[in-house]
C-alpha cells in the first residue's frame, strides 16, 4: 500500500531532518529515483539529467546510487550552485520495478516538497508506476488558449475588473 507518491524524483537522505526542502548538501543524498531529468533542471533531477536525460513521456525511469567510484557528473543543485557528484551505480527502471530502501534510518524527499521518515525497522520499497496524477502541460495549454482567442479581443476594452489610476 503506497504511503505517498512523487512525480519527478525521490531522494534517499541519510539524515532525519531536512528543514528547508531544498537539498543543498548533496553528500547527504544516497540514492535518487527519477521519472524525468535534464541538465537544464535545477535540483536532484539535474543530477540524473546530466547522467542520462529522460522525459516524463519515456517508458522508463532511472535509479542512481550516489558515491565516488564509477562516474562523475556536474549538475545544477540550486540556482548558481554547480556541484560534481559521484555515481557508484545506476540502472534503468521499468514500470513496476521496485527499489528497496537500504539506507536506514533515512528520509525520503519527494519532489523536494514532502518527506517520509524511514526508521531502521521499516521495510520500504519505491516502485516506478505510470498511474500517478494527471499533469497539465502549462505552456502548451496557455499557447492553445492564445490560439483560441481566450486572451485577446479584436477591439481593446478596459476590463471592468481592472483598476486604472
Amino acid at each position: 500500500m503506497p504511503v505517498d507518491l512523487a512525480l519527478v524524483d525521490i531522494v534517499v537522505l541519510d539524515e532525519m531532518f531536512i528543514g528547508a526542502k531544498a537539498i543543498l548538501d548533496v553528500s547527504r543524498a544516497k540514492e535518487i529515483i527519477v521519472t524525468q531529468g535534464h541538465p537544464s533542471h535545477i535540483g536532484m533531477a539535474s543530477i540524473a539529467g546530466s547522467f542520462h536525460p529522460l522525459e516524463a513521456k519515456d517508458n522508463h525511469g532511472l535509479y542512481l546510487r550516489l558515491g565516488k567510484d564509477n562516474f562523475c557528473v556536474k549538475a545544477a543543485i540550486a540556482p548558481g550552485l554547480i556541484c560534481e557528484i559521484g555515481i557508484d551505480d545506476y540502472r534503468i527502471l521499468n514500470f513496476q520495478d521496485r527499489v528497496p530502501v537500504v539506507d536506514k534510518p533515512s528520509i525520503l524527499a519527494l519532489d523536494g516538497e514532502r518527506e517520509v521518515i524511514v526508521r531502521k525497522e521499516d521495510e520500504v520499497e519505491i516502485e516506478l508506476a505510470r498511474n500517478g496524477p494527471r499533469v497539465v502541460k502549462i505552456k502548451e495549454t496557455l499557447e492553445e488558449a492564445v490560439r483560441l482567442g481566450y486572451f485577446a479581443r479584436a477591439q481593446a476594452q478596459t476590463p471592468k475588473y481592472c483598476v486604472s489610476s
